[in-house]
């Protein structure tokens, strides 16, 4: 599933744990060399652009300098604590309906970066923030999961760049989980339960802009990776998940009506890579794809804001590689659009909706990767928040396989503010998952979690 950058998974690990592969092939040379060119990358520009906006630390009883940068601590934590009655999200078979009582524990330690009063520069967020779930009843499925965020924006004169990198190595089981015979495998293909595992997650969005008056010229870049490392094992059912990757770059030409609107019109060449099942059929769903995209953001007052991009995308397959019968050329339909509607000072609406094509995790298939998400938060007074959200995924397989799941998800939350920096709160979710093909009701569940969290930061 595509993963956007917002919720509580965080993020990176210093360098791919390259695991055995059955033939003893050497690993794909992306989940070798990308983590350290990252590295380097972000370490160059972290340096150039900290040397351009004269970053300067004062010597002790010195005044700060009138230019540059100011250094701001982030320290967190946040504890939870969780019932989930369906963590396999199985109705039948031998994992069906198995509950669990789960502590979350979630510190975060960072920087923040700002330009002093007057000067334009660099704004950039630096942060560690672990993830410890204990599973009670469950404890193979529990796991630290190590996360880091980096978020640059720098400015000088007409130039912009934005970048947002997160990286998460879960350290959890090595050992996949055996799903009942294949009508058994949840809807959306169980997506949480394999996170759990041992893996590795890398995603960056990077854009370098270019303004003029009333146009703009923008180069893009967005990157996915997932490592997965499990053990691989000739078992029936178990799960061998395969490595996967999404890389594309393009440009945008745009133009500006007003301080409020924009437009863009783009291109992106990409590539998703798929990684060979040894225990299964040598297909791979690996492919090259062009997209043209027409985008639009724009704000109405302190109401409306809404961005969006969407356009054809024509991916190409190797024939040799996929299953009998099926195109090697297939133009399919992308876009990523939200929207925040703000109803007067205490409410906002937040919408979300976006649509593209992965390669599946378990090799041999690829699929459409759909949701539909909104909500709204409402404040009463200074203290007390609540909210609403609804969340509809779904999965439809490319033919000749047979799959089209749809999980629909209504939850809510409230939450309480004693001071500047103790918080907290109360949240249910309800999810119940539909196959859309008829006689594959094992692939249906439901899924009750209610807990409680508590939030201090400095």
């Amino acid at each position: 599933m595509l993963e956007p950058f917002s919720g509580n998974e965080r993020v990176m690990r210093a360098a791919f744990t390259p695991h055995s592969r059955p033939d003893d092939r050497p690993p794909e040379p992306l989940a070798v060399t990308a983590p350290r060119l990252i590295r380097r990358l972000v370490a160059a520009l972290l340096l150039a652009l900290c040397s351009a906006c004269g970053t300067t630390t004062p010597r002790a009883g010195e005044p700060p300098a009138a230019s540059g940068l100011r250094i701001e601590p982030l320290l967190s934590a946040q504890i939870l604590g969780q019932y989930d009655d369906n963590i396999y999200l199985q109705n039948v078979g031998p994992l069906a309906k198995h509950d669990s009582w789960v502590t979350a524990v979630m510190p975060v330690a960072g920087i923040s970066l700002r330009p002093r009063e007057g000067t334009e520069g660099l704004v950039a967020k630096l942060s560690y923030e672990p993830d410890y779930r204990f599973f009670h009843s469950e404890p193979t499925e529990s796991y630290l999961r190590h996360i880091g965020l980096l978020d640059i924006r720098w400015t000088q004169g007409p130039w912009s760049l934005v970048t947002q990198a997160k990286v998460a190595y879960t350290d959890g089981t090595t050992e996949s989980v055996i799903w009942a015979p294949p009508d058994f495998i949840p809807s959306l293909g169980g997506y949480e339960v394999r996170d759990r595992r041992r893996n590795f997650k890398y995603q960056q969005r990077l854009s370098l802009r270019y303004d003029l008056d009333r146009w703009f010229l923008r180069g893009v870049y967005e990157g996915r990776v997932w490592d997965f490392m499990i053990e691989q094992k000739p078992i029936p059912f178990y799960q061998n998940f395969v490595d996967r990757n999404d890389l594309n770059a393009g440009a945008d030409f745009g133009g500006k009506s007003g301080k409020t609107t924009e437009w863009f019109l783009g291109y992106r060449i990409g590539h998703q890579d798929q990684a060979l099942n040894p225990f299964a059929a040598p297909l791979s769903y690996a492919n090259t794809y062009h997209r043209v995209l027409l985008g639009v953001k724009t704000r109405a007052g302190k109401w409306l804001t809404l961005t969006g991009e969407a356009g054809p995308s024509l991916h190409e397959f190797d024939p040799a590689m996929i299953w009998p019968g099926q195109s090697d050329l297939e133009t399919l339909l992308y876009f990523r659009t939200s929207a925040t509607v703000t109803i007067g000072p205490d409410t906002t609406v937040t919408l979300g909706a976006r649509e593209d094509l992965l390669p599946a995790s378990v090799g041999r298939s690829a699929y459409h990767n759909i949701e539909y998400k909104g909500g709204i938060e409402h404040r009463f007074g200074e203290a007390l928040r609540a909210g609403f959200t609804f969340t509809v995924e779904e999965y439809d397989f490319m033919a000749p396989i047979a799959r089209r799941d749809r999980v629909y998800t209504p939850s809510l939350s409230a939450g309480y503010r004693f001071t500047p920096h103790f918080e907290a709160g109360l949240f249910y979710s309800y999810a119940w998952a539909e196959s859309q093909v008829p006689n594959l009701e094992g692939r249906e569940y439901d899924r009750h979690r209610i807990g409680f969290e508590f939030t201090a930061s400095y």
